[in-house]
């Protein structure tokens, strides 16, 4: 007998035809999918779209049409991310963005701690057994054994934080009563400058002093030291075609006392004198070397100031004792810079 089919098989492979061949042929047709590059490379009116061919503005396998262009969208769609959409449209959906994290809340701002009560005021007391515990007695306070006493007449030193209190402590019995604020002297320290208006008396008859005018100037230093000078000029006489002139200048150094509202000024001066004769006849000049103690006192007002001078003038070199000599007296006036 020659090969033969058998039936059984034969209707195996027929239903095998007839079931699968069609599934495989319409899912081949389905899945094969037209890779291009340009539009030309699309069939129909297919165009490129990201590598693959798809119908313009209609739907394969897409809810949004394909496009490169407006143009390939239907009515009055636009291509938005080569997808068709309304004008105005949104284009399609991408994946929200992480919330960012909430900003951490500040932390509570620290309160301030509650002000510390004051310490409380030293009791009063008479004697040590008036105050409580190791304290003692001092100055009718009550303090603790060994800290700073406060002295009479001033307020208690104020602690860090608390305003001070006043507490003005009486003097104890045995101790100087506090010293009221100095009046204010009437020496005045610093320069000076003044007039000088008077008379010289002389009993020489060769040398006549008579009226005087000049000028001091000088500094008092902050110990009440005085240092400075005259210049004076007496007119002498002039009688019968016979005159005869003075003048000194002297450097002086004194000492400023305070008098009540005056200062008293007990001075010496040492300079050089020059006395000038002339007559019809001849005239003639001489210098003498002077010596002069003097005091002044005077009466201050603001800056400026008057008062009186009084000198007695010792002349050097002379022919006899006293001759020369002479008494000046004064008024005085300037003011202090």
């Amino acid at each position: 007998m020659g090969n033969r089919v058998s039936p059984r098989w034969l209707m195996v492979v027929l239903g095998w035809v007839v079931l699968v061949a069609p599934a495989v042929a319409s899912g081949a047709g389905k899945f094969k999918v037209a890779r291009c590059k340009t539009d030309n490379d699309c069939t129909g009116t297919k165009i490129c779209v990201k590598g693959t061919c798809e119908e313009p503005g209609g739907a394969s396998g897409s809810a949004a049409g394909a496009c490169n262009t407006d143009k390939d969208c239907p009515g009055n769609q636009v291509c938005s991310q080569s997808k068709c959409a309304e004008p105005g449209g949104a284009p399609p959906a991408a994946a929200p963005a992480a919330a960012a994290p909430a900003a951490a809340a500040p932390p509570p701002a620290p309160t301030a701690a509650p002000a510390a009560a004051p310490p409380p005021a030293p009791a009063s007391c008479a004697a040590d057994k008036d105050c409580p515990g190791n304290q003692v007695c001092s100055q009718n306070r009550c303090v603790d054994s060994g800290a700073p006493q406060p002295q009479a007449g001033y307020a208690a030193q104020a602690q860090p934080g608390y305003a001070a209190q006043p507490q003005p402590y009486a003097a104890q019995p045995g101790q100087p009563a506090a010293a009221g604020p100095e009046a204010p002297s009437a020496v005045g320290h610093g320069g000076s400058v003044a007039g000088l208006l008077g008379y010289g008396l002389s009993g020489d008859s060769d040398v006549q002093y008579k009226i005087g005018v000049g000028v001091r100037g000088g500094y008092t230093l902050p110990f009440n030291l005085y240092i400075g000078g005259s210049l004076v000029y007496h007119l002498g006489k002039s009688e019968g075609g016979y005159s005869q002139h003075l003048w000194y200048v002297a450097s002086e150094v004194g000492y400023a006392l305070a008098a009540g509202p005056m200062e008293i000024r007990p001075y010496a001066g040492i300079g050089m004198a020059s006395v000038s004769y002339s007559s019809p006849a001849y005239s003639d000049s001489n210098s003498r070397i002077i010596l002069y103690p003097g005091v002044t006192a005077i009466f201050p007002f603001g800056k400026g100031f008057v008062g009186a001078d009084t000198r007695y003038v010792i002349m050097t070199d002379v022919e006899g004792p006293g001759t020369g000599n002479s008494i000046g007296m004064f008024f005085t006036g300037g003011m202090r810079f």
